[in-house]
C-alpha cells in the first residue's frame, strides 16, 4: 500500500500484512528528475512504476527511487479546440491514458444544457501516437435543468476493464463494449437532488464556488477491491471549516460513508464511519477486510508519530 504526503512531496510504501516500511521516495522539483511543480494525481502500476500527472499536462513515469524513466508532454491543443481541458486525474493501461475532462469555459453556468451535454467528460490519450479519442459526453439526465452545481467527474478502470465514471452526486456510469449504462450507487442518507447553489450564479462568489465544489455532500471516489471482488464508493458529508473556506484544501471532513457494490454493480450495503475518527483519504483492503485511517485531527486518540487504522469486516 502507498501513502502520498503533499507536505513532503513524497510517497511511502508499506507491506499490508506486516506494516513494514518498504521504501519512501521524495520527489524533486528541479534537476534531471524534477517535475517542476505540484502533483495533480499519482498512480502505481503493476510493475511498481510511479506515474505522476502535473499541471501543464505533463506525465512522468518514474521508478520507485524517484528517477524519471520517461516524460510525456501531452499535445492538448486539439483537445482545447473542442472547448475541453484535462481535469488532472487519470488512469493508465498499456500506454493508454484515461482522463476526465471539464469545460474550458470554467464558468459552465454560462452554457446551455445542450452545450454542456455536447462536451466530452472523458477521453483516452494514446501516449505512443499522441492522439486522443472522446469516449463519453455529459449525460442530460445527470445534468438536469440547472448547471449551478458541481459537475466535475472522476473515473477508474473496473474489474474487467470497464470505464467507471464517478460524479459527485447521483449514480455511477459504466462504459463497456462501447455502451454506457448507469447503475444505482447512492447513499441513502443523501438527497436524490444534487447540492445546488442558492445564489443566482455560484461563480459570482469564490467562497460559494469552494462550498459547492469541496464542502457539499459528495461522492469522493469509487474503487475496486480485488480481494473481496467488490466496488467501494466513498461519500463525504456537507461540512465547512469553522474559520471559513479553506483555499489550501487542508480541511478534513469529519463524517464519511462507504457504499458497497458487487461486481455486477448491484448495491449490497452501506455504512457510516465513526465521526471525527476517520480520514477518508486512506482506505485499503486485506483478506481480513477494509481498513480505514483514524488519523483525523479531532480524534482524541490521534498519534502523530503513527499511521492508525481500524478494520471493517466485509461480508
Amino acid at each position: 500500500m502507498y501513502f502520498y504526503s503533499y507536505s513532503k512531496n513524497s510517497i511511502a510504501a508499506f507491506e499490508k500484512e506486516t506494516t513494514e516500511l518498504l521504501f519512501e521516495t521524495n520527489f524533486e522539483k528541479e534537476g534531471p528528475n524534477g517535475m517542476g511543480g505540484s502533483i495533480s494525481d499519482l498512480k502505481i502500476d503493476k510493475d511498481g512504476n510511479i506515474w505522476i500527472y502535473t499541471p501543464g499536462d505533463k506525465l512522468y513515469q518514474m521508478s520507485s527511487t524517484g528517477e524519471v524513466i520517461k516524460k510525456y508532454e501531452l499535445k492538448t491543443e486539439e483537445i482545447f479546440e473542442k472547448n475541453i481541458s484535462l481535469f488532472g486525474y487519470f488512469e493508465i493501461k498499456d500506454d493508454i491514458l484515461f482522463a476526465p475532462t471539464i469545460p474550458m469555459t470554467f464558468q459552465w453556468t454560462s452554457l446551455t444544457i445542450d452545450e454542456m451535454a455536447s462536451l466530452s467528460n472523458l477521453i483516452t490519450y494514446d501516449l505512443k501516437e499522441d492522439t486522443y479519442e472522446v469516449i463519453s459526453t455529459f449525460d442530460k439526465g445527470y445534468l438536469g435543468t440547472n448547471l449551478n452545481k458541481m459537475i466535475m467527474p472522476s473515473m477508474i478502470l473496473g474489474k474487467n476493464g470497464e470505464v467507471i465514471i464517478n460524479h459527485n452526486y447521483k449514480d455511477i456510469f459504466v462504459i463497456q463494449d462501447g455502451k454506457q449504462n448507469s447503475f444505482e450507487a447512492s447513499f441513502s442518507g443523501f438527497s436524490s437532488d444534487p447540492p445546488v447553489s442558492s445564489m443566482p450564479d455560484m461563480f459570482d462568489d469564490m467562497n460559494e464556488i469552494m462550498r459547492i465544489m469541496n464542502y457539499s455532500d459528495a461522492y469522493e471516489r469509487i474503487a475496486y477491491l480485488p480481494i473481496h471482488d467488490k466496488y467501494m464508493r466513498l461519500a463525504k458529508f456537507e461540512e465547512s471549516p469553522a474559520d471559513g473556506m479553506d483555499f489550501d484544501r487542508t480541511f478534513l471532513h469529519s463524517k464519511w460513508a462507504l457504499i458497497f457494490l458487487n461486481d455486477q454493480f448491484e448495491k449490497e450495503g452501506e455504512i457510516i464511519l465513526p465521526e471525527s475518527e476517520t480520514n477518508g483519504n486512506y482506505i485499503f483492503e486485506t483478506k481480513e477486510g477494509v481498513w480505514f485511517s483514524t488519523d483525523h485531527p479531532d480524534n482524541p486518540n490521534l498519534d502523530e508519530e503513527k499511521f492508525q487504522f481500524r478494520l471493517l469486516k466485509v461480508k
